[in-house]
């Protein structure tokens, strides 16, 4: 799960960074033969993106095509209307791809009606660092 905090834009050093240590990190976890990521990006606090960052995730995405099962993108409904046209549009591209992937509202009963929920025997969370 990717989560935006306190920045409402997404900018290239988000996308990179999401395509570089988060993506190694997640791609050395263990995992079945054939097992799939599930991306879920919790992104209802952004309201916009520069078009180098939409580009390099769209790139990330498509090189990861091979490992990824889904992809949900939760976008707060008071997101404006490029932004939500822009992530349909990005979510048909990778649909065309053959990335599974979807604009959702709210994250909770989209992730219930998927049947996804957390790894079983996954560790613990570390508490934040103060």
């Amino acid at each position: 799960v990717t989560q935006i905090t306190d920045q409402t834009e997404i900018t290239v050093d988000m996308a990179e960074f999401l395509a570089g240590p988060v993506s190694e990190a997640l791609l050395a976890l263990p995992r079945a033969p054939g097992q799939r990521l599930i991306f879920i990006h919790e992104w209802t606090r952004f309201r916009s993106y520069t078009p180098e960052a939409r580009d390099a995730l769209t790139a990330w995405a498509m090189g990861l095509k091979g490992e990824i099962g889904r992809m949900l993108f939760v976008i707060s409904k008071e997101a404006s209307s490029m932004v939500r046209m822009g992530i349909k549009v990005g979510t048909m591209t990778l649909k065309l791809a053959g990335i599974d992937s979807e604009l959702i509202d709210t994250i909770d009963p989209a992730l219930a009606a998927r049947g996804i929920r957390p790894r079983s025997g996954a560790p613990p969370r570390r508490p934040a660092s103060p």
